[in-house]
């Protein structure tokens, strides 16, 4: 049935389309090369836990979406946004995982894979070494089980 790569594969396909997101890889978070800074934003996704039922089969999906941080040299006058670009970062990277989650809802596929959860976006700052912020969420992704267990 290959549910859990066809899941990872269909959730990879939708953040590469959003043409602001430079890369997607898999992985753990200590796998983040911080120094490269051409790879941003950066979507990370990680395995989570996956549920069997009758019919369906569901796999959760934790997904980090980052970028680097820059600071300005020149101290700002504003007090609100301070010398860097932590709220234009965090205002990207939601967005990036809003038009995910609204194209996991809306849009159909092949796989029959839907969301079966309402994902929560929780704010990252200054995380992976201190040079990244974002978002991350949990995806839950319901796949219908199809497979004929006499076949086994």
């Amino acid at each position: 049935m290959n549910s859990l790569l066809t899941s990872l594969t269909y959730l990879k396909s939708l953040f590469e389309l959003d043409t602001r997101v430079t890369t997607v890889i898999e992985g753990e978070g200590e796998e983040i090369d911080t120094y490269k800074t051409n790879q941003y934003p950066l979507v990370n996704l990680s395995i989570g836990t996956s549920t069997v039922g009758i019919g369906e089969v569901k796999h959760q999906f934790v997904a980090h979406v980052l970028t680097q941080r820059s600071f300005s040299k020149v101290a700002s006058s504003d007090r609100f946004n301070k010398n860097d670009n932590k709220l234009t970062n965090l205002d990207l990277t939601s967005d990036i995982l809003i038009k995910a989650i609204t194209n996991l809802k809306l849009k159909n596929n092949t796989s029959d894979i839907e969301l079966s959860n309402e994902p929560t976006l929780e704010a990252i700052k200054f995380d992976f070494l201190n040079t990244l912020d974002g978002y991350s969420c949990t995806f839950e992704l319901s796949v219908t089980n199809n497979d004929d267990v006499c076949s086994y």
